[in-house]
């Protein structure tokens, strides 16, 4: 199976492109190639450590920032850093998903999962996902994943006002249910 039909490594590359980063730290022992993924809740951080262990066999570092209230994943990979370079996952403005849109269902649904459970929110008024960023051609690549999955789905330009796009999906709950990201069922059991 090559990298890129894997829904591991889908989940890497989502996960990356929302709520992580990819640097070099130049050290006295050379270059080192980080990958971190931060988010609030351990079970997404646990849910990347075992993806990035089934794709590179490595586990990586999990700490807890105590400053931030926020848990980091971190990795050390050359050869992770530069597909993931390679494939748009970048800083918040840049990233992009072009390289997963012709993948197979299976491999979209993970991705668009992994990166609503760091982006998304729920708006339970009109039973909705809602997707902000400033990343205008990021969310075209997401509302393209999303077609092909006969998912409707738009995009809303409050860049002048806000500073941001609002991605909207559907408004029929069952969409929802399809994507099965699970942090939407973590915040509907939850109340909030």
């Amino acid at each position: 199976m090559s990298l890129m039909d894997n829904p591991h490594f889908a989940r890497i590359h989502a996960h990356i492109c929302g709520d992580g980063h990819i640097y070099v730290e130049k050290g006295d022992r050379g270059k080192r190639y980080i990958i971190e993924y931060t988010n609030k809740p351990i079970e997404l951080i646990s849910s990347f450590a075992r993806d990035v262990y089934n794709v590179l066999m490595i586990s990586p570092t999990i700490i807890y920032s105590s400053k931030k209230h926020v848990y980091i994943a971190r990795v050390k990979s050359r050869y992770l850093y530069y597909t993931l370079r390679r494939l748009g996952a970048n800083n918040s403005k840049l990233w992009r998903a072009q390289a997963f849109i012709r993948k197979s269902p299976n491999i979209l649904i993970n991705w668009i999962s992994a990166f609503i459970d760091d982006e998304g929110h729920i708006d339970k008024q009109k039973y909705r996902i809602i997707i902000n960023s400033v990343n205008y051609y990021g969310l075209l690549d997401i509302q393209k994943m999303l077609r092909k999955i006969s998912i409707d789905s738009r995009i809303y330009n409050y860049g002048e006002t806000w500073g941001f796009y609002r991605l909207v999906i559907s408004r029929k709950l069952t969409y929802a249910i399809y994507i099965t990201f699970w942090i939407f069922i973590i915040k509907l059991r939850k109340g909030l």
